[in-house]
């Protein structure tokens, strides 16, 4: 056993079997005894480890007797604890990191814990598979919004230290990577309404304790609980079957048992297809550069953007001279923007299919397309045939015919929505459900285009999976 002394307020003594029965257990005696589901990152209410039992050395034993500087009391320790101690480190600061894709937050949701659970488990090291921390609350956030849309997740954490080994953290909330939200004069909580909260430890927790500008007080009184009432978050973790002692059959079964639930919870963290926009990055994400109207992360900067490309096809039963066929040239106009075809000699049914790229524009502003049909004569006297306006609408290759006082002129205009709009002008945001299509390990399996190879781990058969 090990105690130790940090200072003369919080020594642990050993006390005679007569002062044991009256001092409590120290805050959150029970809690390192408790299972916990590493696929869930929860605690699982089945007791593994007996703390209730204080006394060592039989009926004429022993406990262990700690003083609780913050409490004003003596408390005692269960004997399968080894070391407890005060220690005070509570910042009053909420710290925040971004997250740009699940995957990302799959890989955070098991961040609380030591990488030493795996010890003994004999798992496969299987490239784009994640395992652990799988179906956490987060992770299961996570996912079921990533098959509605493409989002942006941001995890506020407030951590509050008052003994070895607890912390109390909340999280995590998201903001949709491509609303309007920010654009308004709502408060944080207001604005960012669809997020989970995650309290451990305290009494009568809000559950929405660390954004309700009304909830100070609340928030508080939760806070002078955590010394009577603590939680833990950051844990030292081992393996189940390692508790089992000089029974190999029994503790090779209980392996092979947890083995095989934490595989089959992994799920695929490998990036499964193509971005529709720009490259992929880091943890899935598509990343784009280069584009005043669409940002670093592939999303229109404002509504109405698209790209637009319009052709001059054709035109036919031009009249513009009385002695001879037309010399026809048609100008097209978009804003500050203008060209003009090819002259097509002495032909009153000329064919261009030219192409003007007017590359990035905003729909939503209405400005209209011009075109003008012109006879060429001395270049500085050529004759106006005839002039219309189009306004663009989303759409690929629309057609238009414009009648003229001789003939009729034949273009088509394409205008493409930016990333995630749609409408007649661009002007709606478009959902992109399933943009990283995170697939369990199970499907992964059942995938045509992977093959099977059996690896031996430990006592136990399992399947590692290479991707063809």
């Amino acid at each position: 056993m090990m105690f130790s002394c940090v200072s003369s307020s919080s020594c642990c003594r050993t006390a005679p079997i007569t002062e044991c029965a009256d001092p409590p257990f120290v805050p959150g005696h029970n809690l390192v005894g408790e299972g916990f589901d590493i696929v869930r990152m929860k605690t699982t209410g089945a007791f593994v480890v007996n703390v209730q039992d204080y006394i060592t050395g039989g009926v004429h034993g022993n406990c262990t007797i700690c003083k609780n500087s913050l409490l004003g009391r003596e408390e005692k320790l269960p004997s399968a604890v080894t070391d407890w101690r005060v220690k005070v480190n509570c910042k009053r600061s909420v710290s925040a990191q971004v997250f740009e894709s699940t995957s990302s937050v799959l890989k955070e949701s098991t961040s609380s814990t030591s990488i030493g659970w795996k010890v003994g488990l004999g798992l496969p090291m299987v490239a784009g598979v994640a395992i652990g921390g799988t179906h956490s609350k987060s992770a299961k956030f996570a996912r079921s919004h990533a098959s509605q849309d493409k989002f942006f997740y941001t995890s506020h954490k407030f951590s509050c230290r008052y003994y070895t080994g607890v912390e109390v953290k909340g999280q995590t909330s998201y903001c949709k990577s491509k609303g309007k939200k920010l654009e308004n004069q709502k408060g944080f909580s207001a604005s960012f309404s669809d997020r989970i909260t995650e309290v451990w430890g305290g009494k009568e927790a809000s559950a929405d304790l660390l954004f309700s500008p009304d909830k100070q007080h609340g928030y508080n009184m939760w806070l002078k609980t955590l010394q009577s009432v603590p939680g833990v978050v950051s844990y030292s973790l081992t393996a189940l079957h390692m508790l089992v002692m000089n029974d190999s059959a029994r503790r090779a079964a209980l392996q092979k048992a947890i083995r095989e639930y934490v595989m089959k919870n992994a799920v695929s963290s490998s990036c499964s297809r193509s971005c529709k926009v720009g490259h992929r990055g880091p943890d899935c994400v598509c990343k784009c550069s280069g584009h005043q109207s669409i940002n670093s992360n592939c999303c229109p900067t404002h509504l109405g953007i698209a790209t637009m490309n319009v052709t001059v096809v054709r035109a036919t039963g031009l009249w513009g001279d009385y002695f001879s066929k037309t010399d026809g040239y048609v100008k097209v106009f978009y804003k500050d923007k203008g060209d003009e075809t090819p002259i097509i000699w002495n032909n009153d049914f000329p064919v261009w299919t030219y192409l003007f790229k007017f590359g990035t524009v905003n729909l939503e502003e209405k400005k209209p397309v011009t075109f003008q049909v012109w006879d060429r004569d001395n270049k500085w006297d050529d004759d106006l045939l005839g002039s219309f306006k189009v306004f663009p609408k989303s759409g690929i290759n629309v057609p238009h015919q414009l009648k003229l006082k001789h003939g009729t002129l034949y273009v088509s205009i394409s205008a493409v929505c930016g990333p995630s709009l749609q409408g007649a002008v661009c002007e709606r945001y478009a959902p992109s459900p399933g943009a990283e299509e995170i697939l369990t390990y199970s499907e992964l399996f059942q995938n045509r285009h992977q093959t099977w190879i059996g690896q031996n781990y430990g006592t136990g058969m399992a399947k590692n999976i290479t991707r063809l």
